[in-house]
């Protein structure tokens, strides 16, 4: 029967690898169809962010004021970095130039430049995975869980993702320089790359090639000095950094994603209410209202998510050697443990991690752990967002049920733990199995 479904799989395979242009194109039409598409309410911000950027609204988007280097006020209307409000405008220029500034322009600006990364990311998939016998990006286009973010909901994650995957891949041919110059891409793209940057930089770091050191700093400072050079020659640098550091904040346990931080909330609940009351099952966030509180959980949360990122690169030097392990392993394995042991992660956050398994997935085991991370991310999705607006007559899990969706959770929470323990049982370079 194994044999069967087997040859079966590789005659999939073949095929798609025959006509994967073919079914990419009828792919991207499919897309592209869908770029009127309504998201969630996060498009209303998106919205928002790229008719600001166009008027010239750019400073007071960020609130703050340009030449004198304060910060308006503490109610920030961007929470992200500029570069994707920089590939937001860019896409909505092209737009108004080609087609005049229409009702919905800025509606599919936002999906467009979603879709025009996942597109992107797809094509650097392809690039990494020709030589290495990995799936063909058409599998990546078709996966659900990409799907969901881009069109169908909207989200913007696609355009960090794009950049921390390129990031890995040169850190893999060692082009160091290219390396710093994407990891500050994906980092002013949004926040949340920081944490594969991070544990990328402790691999160069503990590389001790001080050559490929200072080419990576050298390539981050460049970036950093182009992406911010607006807020840097009006002065606003410091307020800028501020304002980040507002957006940082979050009062949540977990903002529905099912991980440590989420489950030690739901036991909160039943500590509170009880566990046959329904409020201990409510498929709102849990806030820590207290401020002090808070702080600590938010930074405790955080200590232990880099002290796993650590304990795991150590244990693998002692091993393999720093130098022998796979730059992508390390982003895989910092993206799970951020989407597993952080304090307020949302539930779109793990996105980042699916083109990174999706590069690795070129053994049985690492598919294996690709469709269980992006399934757990799909019905996570599901169950937050179901379709969005777009297909509002399908209510996503939260609106009907907090049991039904604490359920629901419990799923996501297993395949997203059963996927991690497949990714640090690999040994961490190209074509690794398991070992232990």
């Amino acid at each position: 029967m194994n044999s069967q479904r087997e040859g079966l799989l590789s005659k999939i395979a073949k095929h798609v690898q025959k006509y994967q242009w073919g079914y990419v194109f009828f792919v991207g039409i499919f897309y592209l169809l869908l770029t009127i598409s309504k998201g969630t309410h996060n498009m209303n911000y998106f919205e928002e962010w790229v008719a600001g950027f166009i008027r010239g609204d750019f400073f007071t988007l960020y609130h703050v004021v340009p030449n004198q280097g304060i910060l308006e006020t503490d109610n920030l209307t961007v929470p992200y970095p500029p570069f994707s409000l920089y590939m937001l405008g860019a896409v909505a220029k092209i737009l108004i130039f080609f087609g005049g500034e229409f009702s919905s322009v800025f509606l599919v600006a936002s999906n467009l430049t979603s879709v025009v990364f996942t597109f992107l990311t797809a094509g650097l998939l392809w690039y990494w995975g020709r030589t290495r016998g990995g799936l063909q990006p058409f599998f990546y286009l078709i996966t659900p869980a990409v799907f969901l973010i881009s069109p169908i909901l909207g989200y913007q994650d696609s355009i960090m993702s794009f950049f921390i995957v390129a990031a890995l891949i040169a850190a893999e041919n060692q082009r160091y320089f290219a390396t710093g110059l994407l990891a500050s891409s994906a980092v002013f793209s949004k926040q949340l790359a920081v944490m594969p940057m991070f544990g990328l930089g402790l691999l160069v770091l503990f590389s001790l090639n001080w050559k490929a050191i200072y080419r990576a700093v050298s390539g981050f400072a460049l970036g950093f000095l182009v992406i911010l050079s607006p807020f840097i020659f009006t002065g606003t640098l410091t307020a800028y950094f501020r304002a980040q550091g507002l957006a940082s904040v979050h009062t949540m346990m977990s903002a529905q994603n099912p991980n440590i931080p989420w489950v030690v909330g739901l036991f909160s609940r039943i500590g509170e209410y009880g566990f046959n009351d329904s409020r201990s099952y409510s498929a709102l966030p849990l806030r820590i209202a207290d401020d002090n509180l808070r702080q600590v959980l938010y930074l405790s949360f955080g200590a232990i998510t880099v002290a796993a990122i650590l304990a795991w690169l150590l244990f693998w030097t002692k091993r393999v050697g720093a130098r022998n392990i796979s730059p992508i392993y390390i982003g895989a394995v910092a993206i799970t443990a951020y989407n597993l042991l952080s304090f307020g992660v949302h539930e779109n956050h793990f996105f980042m991690a699916i083109p990174v398994l999706f590069a690795l997935a070129v053994t049985q085991q690492t598919r294996r752990i690709y469709l269980l991370a992006s399934g757990g991310l799909a019905l996570n999705l599901l169950a937050t967002c179901g379709l969005g607006r777009s297909v509002a007559a399908i209510s996503p899990i939260t609106q009907i049920s907090g049991e039904l969706y604490t359920a629901t959770s419990m799923v996501s929470l297993a395949l997203y733990v059963w996927a991690m323990l497949g990714l640090v049982r690999i040994k961490p370079i190209s074509g690794g199995k398991a070992i232990l």
